[in-house]
């Protein structure tokens, strides 16, 4: 898999797990809030979602 520039990288995993690992460039939206945050997700770029710890 090639990373796309464009694209928006987000990991929805809980903001501990987060903490304790992640990748540079990343976006933390844990799952638990997505459904009330998930309106400031850009429309204009493709969103790839991340769930499992590296």
């Amino acid at each position: 898999m090639t990373a796309d520039t464009d694209a928006v990288y987000i990991d929805v995993r809980e903001v501990g797990e987060f903490a304790d690992s992640s990748i540079a460039g990343m976006v933390n939206m844990p799952l638990s809030k997505l459904a009330t945050i998930y309106i400031d997700l850009p429309r204009e770029h493709e969103i790839v979602v991340i769930c499992r710890k590296w």
